[in-house]
């Protein structure tokens, strides 16, 4: 068994990904804020790209060429076996990444808890200044780190717990900013978006650029809380140092270079939200890949429609010499398929008052909805007087549709006779 996906939208999607995935990396480098929004607006069209571009992908229009060219109107089969195990294997990295939140849960959970006047002060201040309004909870683990995920809970060391004041401030001040924008909640959801594109080579490299743009904004926020931003900086700094593992705890987030996240403070720092650049920047490339693969390139079919010619219209009555029967026959050279709906060449009038037979070779593809596209006339004999009638008459055939993209082209011979009695 297998499934028909259609060639075009196969084109669009890959594409698409290449592109949202080469934007995702490369843009906004200067800018963590809006780097870090870009990475989940464009999980999120992860997630809607297939669905989309299978509306859009029947969408396309001919412009005639003359010649051999590359057709996207067609299927391509999938085994079944294949596309159940790419289903398979993401339902799989799903499980084990809700199972790994789930586990970190439980182990904040049974951590204890941490009572102490003096960061439950310093957590309220530095709260009020964040405009952070949940109530947290605080633990004593083995290192420092927070998790919403977890119900609003923040773990410090016991290092920073028995340190100095403006230490024990700079690690508060940090995991609060996680977790008022729940940072490990859209780092969760960009993984299991991740997980059903396995199979792409530069997934992982998109999870820790999101985790390397969520540091560093939490960084410029964390740090417009104190007075001076060095403060902030030489606490962090510290802390480091001090701890042999400086990941959170809660998801694995990664605090990862501090001297390349750190660098950005000796200049001016962009930490608007750049929501114009960051959307249309999208636009007009997205619009390019549909651009170029909405073309279908076509050999110029006669028109259904065309008024006959004035020989044709105005010709001479036959005198009665008995009754004239044309015939139309069709032989199939090469290719089978079905039709489901079509008319038979007319016989031209012109060749009919003049007894004129013959025979004309075409050869063409079959689009993805059965209509005929890219006929090209291989052979006709006598030339100029059967070619338009049998192009007319292919244009109004439909054929069952077919999976099968790539496949030989359809060759029917026509053959044109008079019978006399």
């Amino acid at each position: 068994m297998a499934i028909e996906v259609d060639v075009r939208w196969a084109v669009q999607l890959t594409l698409s990904v290449l592109l949202l995935s080469a934007l995702a990396m490369g843009a906004f480098r200067d800018n963590p804020l809006t780097r870090r929004g870009f990475l989940l607006f464009s999980g999120a069209l992860f997630v809607a790209l297939p669905f989309l571009l299978a509306v859009t992908s029947g969408w396309y229009w001919e412009v005639p060429y003359e010649g051999d060219a590359l057709s996207l109107s067609g299927t391509v089969t999938v085994p079944w076996a294949l596309a159940v195990a790419w289903v398979a294997v993401a339902l799989v990295r799903n499980v084990m990444t809700l199972h790994s939140v789930w586990l970190t849960r439980q182990a904040i959970h049974n951590l204890p808890t941490v009572k102490d006047p003096r960061v439950s002060e310093l957590a309220e201040t530095l709260a009020g200044r964040l405009d952070f309004g949940r109530r947290v909870q605080f633990h004593l683990g083995p290192i420092n780190g927070s998790s919403s995920l977890a119900g609003s809970r923040l773990v410090m060391s016991g290092e920073v717990v028995r340190g100095d004041r403006s230490t024990a401030a700079a690690v508060i001040a940090h995991e609060l900013t996680h977790l008022k924008r729940r940072d490990d909640l859209a780092l969760v959801a960009l993984t299991l978006v991740l997980d059903w594109y396995w199979f792409v080579p530069w997934r992982r490299a998109l999870r820790e650029h999101f985790v390397s743009a969520m540091e560093q904004s939490c960084d410029d926020l964390a740090a417009d809380l104190f007075d001076r931003p060095t403060d902030y900086l030489d606490e962090v700094f510290k802390v480091a140092r001090s701890t042999a593992d400086p990941y959170v705890l809660a998801t694995a987030l990664g605090g990862g270079d501090l001297v390349a996240r750190f660098r950005r403070f000796g200049a001016a720092r962009p930490r608007d939200f750049d929501v114009g650049r960051m959307y249309w920047g999208v636009v007009p490339a997205f619009a390019l890949v549909w651009l170029v693969t909405s073309v279908e390139l076509v050999t110029p079919r006669a028109n259904a429609l065309a008024w006959p010619t004035a020989d044709a219209r105005f010709e001479a009555p036959l005198p009665f010499t008995g009754v004239t029967y044309p015939f139309v026959r069709e032989t199939v050279i090469a290719g089978e398929r079905r039709i489901q709906e079509g008319v038979e060449p007319i016989y031209p009038g012109i060749a009919l008052r003049r007894g004129i037979e013959g025979a004309v070779v075409v050869e063409y593809r079959v689009a993805v909805d059965g209509r005929v596209v890219r006929p090209r006339i291989v052979a006709a004999q006598p030339a100029g007087v059967f070619e338009a009638a049998t192009l007319r008459a292919l244009s109004r055939r439909v054929y069952a549709r077919a999976s099968g993209w790539g496949t030989e082209p359809l060759v029917r011979r026509f053959s044109f006779s008079i019978d006399t009695r």
